[in-house]
């Protein structure tokens, strides 16, 4: 079996990194967060919004909103549950 390309490998580091902030809710990671919104790969986007729903920082509205027309269905979904859990 050959070896994993290194861009594979990066984004999956990402995905589990967002992933482990947004469970512990580090509030500093936010603005770091905000930013992969804008990522060219859907999973980082999703990863992204999910763990801002998580920690539900009012600083992720704006960004969280600009996803709820991404053209992924699943980002989408994730954009509208992090700004449900933002308004609670």
């Amino acid at each position: 079996m050959g070896a994993i390309p290194r861009e594979i490998r990066l984004t999956e580091v990402r995905q589990k990194a967002l992933r482990s902030l947004g469970r512990l809710k580090v509030r500093r990671a936010v603005p770091i967060m905000v930013i992969a919104l804008s990522e060219e790969m859907a999973g980082l986007r999703k990863k992204a919004a999910a763990a801002l729903g998580e920690i539900a920082h009012p600083a992720a509205r704006v960004g969280l909103k600009g996803l709820v027309n991404d053209p992924d269905p699943n980002v989408r979904k994730t954009a509208r549950w992090a700004l449900a859990k933002l308004a609670v």
